[in-house]
């Protein structure tokens, strides 16, 4: 069933939706009447976010980002619904912390797909919409950094994605990228990555 959006509200699109900062963002989105299409590994996690806020506020959809076919497919599914996507959240994501000798190779390759390129899918797959929009917001969760003793051999990935996006927008949504922050976050990645192609000018 398609839901027509008002134009006062936003459709959001976020991974990791099941709980934490994911499930905070999903709710003060729909606290203030936006209509959010939640992922998460655990389809259950989301039944609660339903039940309060109802089936036309919320879509939830079973996704494990490292899965680009069923990336494609949630999104097509959340634009399908909704009609646009307004703010899409990288959230899905996880450190993995410890001495270089006690953490294998695949540990470390599974953390890879999930952080690097789980967000690098959701990325291609939403920018065709927000680009034929003309407008819209991606965010990426970045994890900071936990101190360890220097003198100690250690590996600490999933600290901090080494991927991020500044994608133009045009009018609508919330924030603006050139506002300090925005920029900050490609100054301080030296693998930001800009989509070269120009964007659809707003009115005025």
């Amino acid at each position: 069933m398609n839901t027509v959006c008002p134009k006062h509200s936003q459709v959001w699109f976020s991974t990791g939706t099941s709980r934490d900062l994911g499930r905070a963002f999903a709710e003060a989105a729909l606290e203030r009447g936006d209509k959010v299409a939640a992922t998460a590994r655990n389809i259950g996690s989301l039944e609660e976010l339903v039940t309060k806020y109802g089936e036309d506020a919320v879509l939830p959809l079973a996704l494990d980002v490292t899965d680009k076919a069923a990336v494609d497919t949630a999104v097509a599914a959340a634009h399908d619904r909704f009609g646009r996507l307004d703010v899409v959240v990288n959230n899905a994501g996880y450190g993995l912390f410890g001495m270089i000798e006690e953490i294998i190779e695949q540990q470390l390759r599974d953390q890879m797909e999930t952080n690097l390129f789980g967000a690098f899918w959701i990325t291609q797959a939403v920018l065709p919409v927000l680009r034929a929009q003309g407008s819209g917001h991606i965010v990426h969760r970045r994890r900071r950094r936990v101190p360890l003793p220097r003198r100690l051999p250690r590996l600490q990935v999933g600290a901090g994605r080494s991927i991020s996006y500044s994608t133009r927008v045009a009018w609508a949504g919330v924030g603006s990228p050139r506002s300090p922050s925005a920029a900050a976050s490609v100054t301080r990645c030296p693998w930001a990555v800009r989509d070269p192609r120009p964007w659809p000018a707003g009115p005025g």
